[in-house]
């Protein structure tokens, strides 16, 4: 009985121990699935860093190119304001062109309606003299018919 006691008492500490067993395999499981996922999140970060490090260079040539940039809008700013003062001098001459232009195309129309009056009125004329001579040919006709007869 003594033997068959500690032979229970043996075998509860065994299964015990399968059971402390099993559950440091599930934490080790744990903890390397846990270090897995970190080592994952390591990797993905230094491809972060890697691709942010690009993006810094490119940034830093961006900066270059925007400095420059900048510099070339000043010097075309400079040119634009020469170019202002330069550009109102021509536009007020070509206003006062366009204004005298302006001013003789009205003449010209008025003329050009004036000389239209003046054809349409002798066009009028040179009908009403040309029915005179049908009126005229036709007396003429007329008499010569009456002579005859």
């Amino acid at each position: 009985r003594k033997v068959k006691n500690e032979r229970d008492e043996m075998l509860k500490r065994i299964s015990l121990r399968e059971q402390e067993a099993a559950q440091l395999q599930t934490k080790i499981d744990d903890t390397e699935a846990a270090y897995k996922a970190v080592e994952s999140e390591v990797n993905h970060m230094k491809e972060r860093l890697k691709d942010t490090e690009g993006r810094s260079s490119q940034i830093n040539v961006l900066k270059s190119r925007l400095k420059e940039n900048e510099s070339f809008i000043q010097v075309l700013q400079e040119e634009s304001q020469r170019s202002k003062g330069r550009n109102q001098t021509t536009n007020e001459k070509l206003r006062r062109d366009l204004e005298a232009l302006t001013e003789e195309k009205a003449k010209m129309e008025g003329h050009l309606r004036n000389k239209i009056e003046s054809l349409k009125n002798d066009i009028e004329a040179m009908q009403q003299q040309l029915e005179m001579k049908e009126i005229e040919k036709e007396n003429a006709f007329a008499l010569m018919e009456s002579k005859i007869a």
